[in-house]
């Protein structure tokens, strides 16, 4: 059976390819909340599980994963910590 084109006025399908992307930001937002509640916040010790580098693409990772309002939560009840400073 073959699909129909969308008609006029009705919703055009998802590509294969957003669906993708889509599922993508989705597991990797629920990796990095994961990672955090796991270690109380810690953004050294989720940067070093997860690989990113740094503590701050842990910080624009939240920001780009629309974690956002979680963080500013976690930040208020003093929850957030950076974690051990390396000198440079």
């Amino acid at each position: 059976m073959r699909a129909r084109p969308a008609e006029q006025g009705e919703a055009a399908a998802e590509s294969l390819a957003e669906i993708g992307r889509r599922a993508a930001r989705a597991a990797q937002r629920e990796a990095l909340l994961a990672s955090l509640e796991r270690h109380g916040w810690n953004l050294t010790a989720a940067s070093e599980e997860l690989r990113v580098g740094s503590p701050a693409n842990v910080i624009r990772s939240i920001r780009t994963l629309g974690l956002g309002a979680e963080y500013e939560a976690a930040r208020l009840a003093r929850r957030v910590s950076p974690g051990n400073r390396r000198s440079a």
